[in-house]
């Protein structure tokens, strides 16, 4: 019995993350107008490029592999560590579906990331 409600509440736990992501949905930010002086600021504009890349590559397969990535870390982790590691193993699987995911969709990520952070120096 215990079995049982311990692989529902798993399959529950990732059903509502697959649930989440499939449903989130925010509108376009309406445009704005210049202002009459425009300043550059290098690390702004590596930054707003990273997370432009990371949305692209999230939308284009990075939710799938989360989805699946938290599945299978879900699986591992009740197997290996006795039902204690269920919840555990499926956000340490969805982190690195997500992160696999979101590199593999769109390639141009990681060079936008490391732009990013030579502007931290």
């Amino acid at each position: 019995m215990k079995l049982h409600k311990t692989a529902a509440v798993s399959v529950l736990a990732i059903a509502a993350l697959g649930v989440a992501t499939g449903t989130a949905h925010a509108d376009p930010a309406p445009p704005d107008q210049p202002p009459a002086v425009q300043y550059v600021d290098a690390r702004q504009d590596a930054y707003d490029n990273m997370v432009r890349q990371i949305e692209q590559g999230w939308f284009n397969g990075g939710a799938m592999n989360a989805q699946i990535g938290a599945g299978v870390g879900a699986a591992v982790g009740c197997v290996l560590f006795l039902f204690v590691g269920c919840l555990p193993g499926a956000a340490i699987g969805g982190a690195i579906g997500a992160a696999t995911g979101i590199g593999n969709a769109n390639p141009a990520v990681q060079p936008a990331i490391f732009d990013f952070v030579e502007t931290l120096y």
